[in-house]
């Protein structure tokens, strides 16, 4: 089943083996802003820009963009990728084709339930490093039945983390590949649920701020609706967000025989850099 689907090593393969490097790479494939992709594809691709979600079948403003590069040679690959972002929804609003077609509410997918970005690969190494530090600091907290406090009820570091993951933008609809969040915001509702002297004195603030401040960096500029499948708004959690521009698979127990073809079939988590991520996945799934 899974032999036909090109995987991210054959694609790196095809760009190095070619062109050697690409500037830009824009995908429509669903779900691909993940860091794992992201981190795989450096060092071949410069700036990528793709969808943490789903996306249309009528993709990006194309006119616009062909518009742009015809006009302005001397754009940079980052200006590019933030036309690329700001011109999106226009598309939509203003093509009479795509308002007159039939609408299916449980199809349609509109502009503001599309997030996607573009986000320099080259900062990637910096990005991993302060992902690391934040598993690390997660992982060594799994190995005690550590109690952070809630108020005055006590939960354990899993409860607090199937929370927050549950929490955070899903970024689909179908529930059976509900195991894609973004970081940053599952990062957020985590630091928010802690008590503050665990949250300050375990070290959470100083990696968590630290992986924010490489997140800012890394993404250029991206298309974030104001509200996307909108959880439920309870007491400890942030306000509603948009995804930030970086997503993650962080697969519930519903999705363990996908994090297994994942592994086995692709590599995919198991990729070099991501060692402690994995060690998380296996923790918290035990």
């Amino acid at each position: 089943v899974y032999k036909d689907v090109l995987g991210l090593h054959v694609l790196r393969s095809v760009i190095t083996d070619s062109i050697g490097y690409a500037d830009m790479l824009i995908t429509m494939n669903c779900y691909m802003q993940l860091f794992e992709t992201g981190y795989y594809l450096k060092g071949a691709v410069g700036v990528m820009v793709s969808p943490q979600t789903t996306m249309p079948f009528w993709g990006y403003n194309y006119v616009m963009l062909f518009r742009m590069l015809q006009g302005r040679p001397d754009l940079t690959v980052r200006e590019i990728g933030r036309s690329i972002c700001l011109y999106f929804a226009q598309k939509y609003y203003e093509d009479p084709v795509y308002s007159l077609r039939p609408v299916v509410p449980e199809d349609r997918l509109t502009p503001e339930e599309v997030a996607f970005s573009a986000n320099d690969l080259d900062t990637y190494d910096h990005l991993n490093i302060a992902f690391d530090k934040v598993t690390t600091l997660l992982n060594d907290r799994f190995r005690t039945p550590t109690e952070l406090c809630i108020g005055s009820q006590p939960f354990l570091l899993a409860d607090i983390i199937t929370a927050a993951r549950d929490k955070s933008f899903m970024l689909n609809r179908q529930s059976e590949i509900r195991g894609i969040v973004d970081i940053k915001t599952f990062f957020d509702n985590v630091g928010k649920m802690m008590d503050h002297e665990e949250y300050e004195d375990a070290g959470y603030r100083e990696v968590f701020k630290a992986f924010a401040d490489c997140k800012a960096k890394t993404v250029i500029a991206a298309h974030q609706p104001g509200r996307l499948f909108e959880p439920e708004l309870v007491r400890n959690f942030l306000p509603i967000q948009g995804p930030q521009g970086v997503s993650v698979f962080f697969p519930g127990q519903g999705q363990l025989d996908v994090l297994t073809i994942l592994r086995q079939e692709f590599g995919f988590s198991t990729i070099k850099g991501m060692g402690t991520w994995n060690v998380f996945l296996d923790n918290f799934q035990s």
